[in-house]
């Protein structure tokens, strides 16, 4: 997320409005057929041009969306934009719509820990949101929403299990996470059931379920008065508490206030806010106070579970027996009854379709491209646009230029960047993954190497520190930071450039990225990605955290044209506190874990490259998490400062790291 870009007047007062700028540019150059300007001619944007998009042309296209809102009411923005093109070009056939939204399947495929939309879509849901009730008048209520206690979740399932089979709780995480995320699904269909129950068919009210984060989801209201959202609480809240309950997630303790038994156990808590056009800097304040009512709320609700005989009629067998992380009986009979109750909330609560009919797979088009380095997005734009022409062409549809540059604004949304870092979304880098590994195969079977892959993964700890204290739109100024001048600029000294690796961010402060070994050059011997270039991308990493660390937080706010009042926050990065109680000290400011490694051919199971790109996905992130553990487990023990030059921490796996 670039911070601090001009937008046009007509956009300032939006939340998210350069994300909204940058979606209407798009769609002003697919009307107009002039380009989209480049980011020097951003500032410019109201003079006057005929061959880039201008102010003009943007509020062309505001104009049209305002008119649609006043005569249809509210549009999700995917049918928004649908009406816009028929209003564009009348004579628009619906069959060519509908298969340009084949195309664009992909780009709505649900966030898999809730179900709701995908965080790429929070900047264009709030932002035209806010446009909506600035248009119509017409109010638009915000739910916002927080997991409870998490990772506190993740430590109690790891106990339970490990108990149960006679494993240790480290050697069980993974299994643990899986069911955090499990009963997070459930809980947040749970929620937008409860709110569909109340606001039932109601024609002026839509629904838009969004994941903003790593423990917060959020629900979009338009045509909901905020006095009547709020009178929904009641049932969310009490929803969600016969779910916790019956699931036996009210007892354990809170990772980071163990001591405070009002935050025990795994829920979740609303509240909510008014979405207004004031502009972001209110709805920034607007999000503030909706955190600060939530913690409130979060003791209220946490009070009410302590000792109460209608919560402890439907917890699960052992739910409350103290010798369930130590006696292997106990904790088997309460794990079965959980898993058996978790089972039958799924069935009760959730019900997830998602549209599986596949637009062409990348990895297709990198076996007919058979480029030298990955594929970048402009060819993937291309190649969609290219198989809905030829779609057009099959089924008797004969579109007229214009019409053609409108519906190409349909089918380049997938892959996705992720407007915090600038990066892709966690969603799409099995695709993109898998599409590299057939180039690399590719490349090797033409320049007769045989080198693996090569798999990067950085952990950046302290996010929570960050959210803190410097709120979410700085923070994400950092994910930006840490993705393209500490991950990217490592790489890019290295000789690796942007299309030679595949970069994506995996949610918190987990980057994951898949590296090209063999990197052809026109008419000489081809670079090879050594052990030696990877241990320098290693060493540049940590300098990049380390720099990060004495940059001044008023100069890097002033340099990201971020809005805050810096004077009573830390100097430098480093000061910041992480608020994890047992690792202060250890972690304060930005602390990276790094974890590299090759990718063995006799590790890479023959199938698809989709299902490839996942099991690469996966061994990273598990290769990560290990080093997490275990640079963390060493650190506790062994480090006596929060920063001794930003080192390897812990020992590292031989088996899997190159160095």
């Amino acid at each position: 997320m670039a911070t601090g870009h001009v937008v046009i007047e007509s956009l300032a007062s939006l939340p998210h409005a350069q994300e909204v700028q940058d979606y209407l540019l798009n769609l002003a150059a697919a009307a107009t057929g002039k380009k989209k300007p480049s980011p020097d001619l951003i500032p410019d944007l109201n003079r006057k041009s005929s061959v880039f998009v201008n102010a003009a042309d943007i509020n062309m296209v505001l104009d049209h969306i305002r008119t649609l809102y006043i005569d249809n009411g509210y549009r999700d923005p995917q049918d928004l934009e649908n009406d816009l093109i028929r209003k564009l070009q009348p004579d628009m056939p619906d069959a060519a719509i509908a298969a340009a939204d084949h195309y664009a399947a992909d780009d709505m495929i649900p966030d898999q820990l809730t179900g709701y939309q995908q965080k790429t879509k929070v900047p264009l849901v709030m932002g035209l949101a806010a446009l909506y009730e600035q248009t119509t008048g017409q109010p638009v209520s915000v739910m916002e929403i927080d997991y409870s206690n998490m990772r506190g979740t993740n430590e109690h399932f790891a106990l339970l299990i490990g108990a149960a089979e006679g494993r240790s709780p480290e050697s069980v995480m993974r299994d643990a996470m899986n069911m955090t995320d499990y009963i997070s699904l459930i809980v947040a269909k749970t929620i937008t059931n409860a709110v569909q129950n109340r606001i039932g068919n109601r024609a002026d009210v839509a629904m838009i379920p969004l994941r903003t984060g790593g423990d917060e989801v959020r629900i979009v209201l338009p045509g909901l008065p905020a006095n009547e959202a709020r009178a929904l609480l009641n049932d969310v809240h009490h929803q969600i508490e016969q779910v916790t309950a019956r699931a036996g997630l009210h007892d354990h303790i809170h990772s980071k206030r163990p001591l405070d038994d009002r935050s025990n156990g795994f829920g979740a808590c609303a509240t909510i806010f008014e979405l207004k056009a004031n502009g972001h800097n209110d709805y920034s304040e607007a999000i503030k106070a909706a955190d600060h009512d939530i913690q409130r709320t979060k003791a209220e609700l946490g009070q009410a579970r302590l000792n109460n005989p209608a919560f402890d009629a439907l917890k699960p067998a052992g739910s409350l027996d103290p010798n369930r992380y130590t006696d292997p009986d106990i904790a088997a009979d309460h794990y079965t009854h959980v898993m058996a109750a978790m089972g039958d909330l799924y069935q009760k609560h959730v019900d997830i379709t998602i549209d599986t009919n596949a637009v062409p797979s990348l990895e297709s088009l990198a076996t007919q491209l058979q480029p030298d380095h990955f594929l970048t997005l402009k060819q993937i734009e291309n190649s969609f646009y290219d198989h809905l022409l030829a779609d057009m062409k099959d089924k008797g549809l004969t579109l007229t230029r214009e019409q053609e540059r409108l519906l190409s604004a349909k089918v380049t949304k997938f892959p996705s960047a992720d407007f915090a870092s600038g990066t892709l979304i966690a969603r799409d880098f099995p695709a993109m993954a898998g599409a590299a590994l057939r180039v690399i195969d590719d490349i090797n079977a033409r320049t007769g190497y045989d080198e693996p892959p090569i798999t990067l993964g950085v952990s950046f700890h302290n996010l929570a520190g960050l959210n803190e204290t410097l709120g979410h739109e700085v923070s994400n100024s950092v994910l930006h930071y840490q993705a393209h001048q500490i991950i990217g600029a490592a790489l890019h000294k290295e000789g690796i450039a942007d299309e030679n690796f595949v970069l994506a961010h995996m949610g918190g402060g987990e980057f994951r990225a898949l590296i090209q070994p063999v990197i052809p050059r026109d008419g000489e011997t081809p670079y090879i990605i050594t052990n030696q270039s990877m241990m320098n991308v290693y060493k540049n990493i940590q300098n990049g955290v380390q720099a990060l660390n004495i940059i001044r937080i008023d100069d890097f706010v002033a340099m990201h044209g971020g809005h805050m009042d810096t004077s009573t926050l830390p100097a430098h990065f480093a000061d910041i506190q992480n608020p994890r109680a047992e690792l202060r000290g250890t972690e304060n400011g930005v602390v990276a874990t790094i974890f590299i490694a090759p990718f063995k051919h006799d590790e890479m199971p023959e199938q698809n490259a989709a299902r490839r790109g996942g099991t690469i996905t996966n061994f990273i992130g598990e290769g990560l998490f290990d080093a997490v553990q275990k640079r963390r487990d060493y650190t506790l023990s062994a480090l006596p400062s929060p920063h001794n030059g930003i080192e390897p921490t812990g020992p590292q796996d031989k088996n899997r790291s190159l160095f």
